[in-house]
């Protein structure tokens, strides 16, 4: 329990996360797509296209 509220867990967790982005930034931990291995592609457009008439048809359902 005191270990608990000294705050030594959540300690640890912050110091292990912390090494683990340091280790990802350095390139020592490989994280494919991340820091090796990306692949250089424009983005994707258009995928999210809302039909104006469905906001419309939403809008006039809605009560006065």
């Amino acid at each position: 329990m005191k270990a608990i509220e000294k705050g030594y867990i959540q300690q640890e967790v912050q110091e292990s996360s912390y090494r683990y982005q340091r280790e990802i930034e350095a390139g020592s931990r490989v994280m494919v797509g991340v820091n090796k291995f990306q692949v250089k592609e424009p983005p994707v457009k258009g995928l999210l296209k809302v039909d104006p008439g469905s906001g419309r048809y939403r809008s006039n359902r809605l009560p006065s």
